[in-house]
């Protein structure tokens, strides 16, 4: 099949029917795609629901509060009374934390302050598994010998607002970032630790804009924006680019981005890659409707610059019950409306096919760029 740049939309069958650092975590901008690194600000004045505090029985707990902060009102701090920013000299441990998304590049900043017995009393930060649950009265490991936990950095003796910042290692999924304070049962060296401020900034991977896009380099992370719009994120102006082809043995797609749980709205740039895929949808006894290729359904989107080979199937055998739904293939997408597709081309084969009987209706729609276009250019 020659690369058409333009739509081909066929009805196949159509049937009747101490070390300073500085956080950075951010809230509210855009929302987290699930499997891409994504920065966020927390300044703890609003929702804090995604932090879980590690106090169990000890009696110096992390509290979100306002007897201190560096802006706003608030910050995360300790406090022997639940109010104010103070301890005593009863030896605890405990956590403060969160999952965050990283990419190739991340670096983590916030504001600190906390005095404490010099060599007995301090904040330690670190990176875990997101299967590693810190336990209130135990210390993390500085290092478990496999590279898993990494001790990012440690803080005290100052009692004023301090920024720090550090680099992160590189890794692209997502981690446990963790603040554990532990002190000693000796003198009490007041204010304990409180921080504000947090700020969690990657690049490499992109946030999402248009001069930033998120980065597309693997087979995951194309299942990753396929199960974030099944899970109802529609990605509606969110950005992403392709940036290599996705066509080795191990590449090959074969998951679809929108369906019948909602459509992909965001801006998908190929960046002139190529993506294989292999999609075989075998549906009876369905009264929803289905959607096959690399984008099932995509609405208000813009797809350009992309390349697909390999095969889309569908097949509808004859079911035994009453059937009324309707179903689209296509290379690029199976469905659009409102959208646009530029540059793109389909290499490879697009078929439905159906048994059926007089006691059910489907529609087939399909096509080489799209199965069905509506109001689409």
């Amino acid at each position: 099949m020659k690369k058409n740049n333009k739509f081909k939309s066929v009805v196949m069958s159509k049937l009747i029917a101490k070390k300073k650092i500085v956080c950075t975590l951010s809230f509210g901008l855009l929302s987290v795609i699930s499997g891409f690194a994504q920065n966020f600000t927390e300044n703890f004045e609003g929702n804090v629901s995604a932090w879980t505090l590690v106090n169990g029985w000890q009696t110096n707990k992390w509290v979100i509060g306002s007897a201190t902060a560096y802006e706003g009102s608030k910050s995360a701090y300790i406090s022997n009374d639940g109010t104010a920013n103070a301890y005593g000299n009863t030896a605890s441990i405990v956590h403060l934390y969160r999952d965050v998304e990283l990419g190739a590049n991340s670096t983590l900043t916030f504001f600190w302050k906390g005095q404490g017995e010099s060599g007995y009393d301090e904040l330690k930060v670190y990176l875990i598994p997101t299967s590693t649950w810190p336990t209130a009265g135990s210390q993390l490991p500085d290092n478990d010998g496999y590279g898993n936990i990494y001790l990012l950095g440690t803080f005290s003796e100052s009692a004023s607002w301090t920024q720090g910042t550090i680099n992160l290692p590189a890794y692209s999924g997502t981690k446990r970032l963790v603040f554990s304070w532990r002190n000693a049962n000796s003198s009490a060296v007041q204010p304990p630790i409180a921080i504000d401020n947090v700020v969690l900034t990657t690049t490499g991977n992109g946030i999402g804009t248009e001069t930033n896009p998120y980065l597309i380099s693997s087979k995951a992370n194309m299942e990753a924006l396929a199960l974030t719009v099944a899970n109802g994120n529609d990605c509606s102006g969110i950005y992403f680019s392709l940036t290599r082809d996705l066509t080795g043995a191990n590449d090959t797609v074969t998951t679809v981005i929108g369906g019948t749980s909602g459509a992909f709205k965001g801006i998908f740039d190929g960046g002139g890659h190529e993506v294989a895929v292999k999609i075989n949808i075998k549906i009876s006894n369905s009264v929803n409707d289905t959607y096959a290729g690399v984008f099932g359904r995509i609405g208000g989107a813009t797809i350009k610059n992309l390349g697909v080979s390999g095969s889309v199937s569908s097949s509808y055998p004859s079911p035994s019950l009453l059937s009324i739904s309707d179903h689209y293939s296509g290379g690029i997408c199976g469905y659009a409306y409102s959208s646009t597709i530029t540059n793109c081309y389909n290499t490879g084969s697009v078929s439905s096919s159906s048994s059926y009987s007089e006691n059910y209706a489907i529609d087939l729609y399909s096509g080489g760029i799209c199965g069905l276009v509506s109001s689409s250019t």
